[in-house]
């Protein structure tokens, strides 16, 4: 935020993508590692999710939305860019949410057993 308010965009734009990359990296593969590592040696994480492959396509398609709206304003940070990227933010995360509620099909095995 300060180097926002200092007249480096890019430098704050770059921060912030930059350190969401890295939180979903670390915050995906460090749990993973430690427990296939440290808690239970040798063992394969399994991931109760068949919604990932679609989460990761809407990812990619919101890096994609980004990288657009960005180049059609001109590479240049504004309130109408903003309220872009914070939309495109939570399309991003009603679609995730209503895939791993099953909401557009059986993507997800039930929570409890029936």
């Amino acid at each position: 935020m300060h180097a926002a308010k200092m007249g480096r965009a890019d430098m704050a734009v770059s921060n912030s993508i930059g350190s969401n990359v890295f939180d979903i990296l670390v915050g995906l593969a460090l749990p993973w590692f430690v427990e296939t590592t440290i808690v239970e040696p040798g063992t394969v994480s399994s991931i109760n999710s068949g919604g990932l492959v679609y989460a990761v396509i809407l990812l990619l398609l919101s890096l994609l939305v980004t990288i657009y709206l960005f180049h059609r304003n001109n590479w240049t940070l504004n309130p109408t860019l903003g309220y872009s990227l914070l939309g495109t933010y939570v399309t991003f995360l009603i679609f995730s949410s209503a895939i791993e509620f099953n909401l557009f099909g059986s993507v997800n095995p039930p929570i409890c057993g029936e």
